[in-house]
């Protein structure tokens, strides 16, 4: 795979990033995908890398946004950077942040990407909402109950 490529530094830097790597043959659809990849997407593994089985994972919801990045990114070069959900086995939804960006090498055209696990983050966006909202509703409701109703007089302006 690509780390192995590479060399242990980016083995490395991958496992500390907890991401995985992937390479999509653009001619014959090939997809090379490194095990942390195919755990990401709730794939055993050991299970063969196909683009079919990754994208039976994406969340019903994300699957177009999905199918669209992926053919841009081939079609236009234009850096693919998508974040999306994807259903484990067990019924759990994972977030995912992946990049790719479309190169030409010795054997043609391929997608090269990176896969991260996203779902802390995202968790920690939706809990951060939800305290901005529950902060904003509070003060709504203190503003109720100590402002009196009608427009506000300054007492010595007439």
């Amino acid at each position: 795979m690509i780390g192995e490529r590479f060399g242990p530094r980016l083995t490395v830097a991958l496992e500390a990033a907890d991401a995985g790597s992937w390479r999509l043959d653009l001619e014959t659809d090939e997809l090379v995908a490194s095990a942390r990849v195919l755990e990401l997407v709730g794939l055993s593994p050991d299970a063969p890398a196909s683009p079919e089985l990754c994208l039976a994972r994406a969340h019903p919801d994300d699957l177009d946004a999905v199918k669209a990045a992926v053919s841009r990114t081939a079609r236009t070069g234009e850096p693919l950077r998508i974040e999306h959900r994807v259903i484990h086995a067990d019924g759990s939804i994972h977030w995912l942040e992946t990049r790719a960006e479309r190169r030409a090498g010795d054997d043609g055209m391929a997608l090269y990407g990176l896969v991260q696990d996203a779902t802390r983050r995202k968790q920690a966006e939706v809990a951060l909402r939800a305290r901005e909202a529950s902060e904003r509703e509070t003060a709504l409701s203190l503003q109720r109950a100590l402002l009196p109703p009608g427009p506000l007089r300054h007492p010595h302006v007439e």
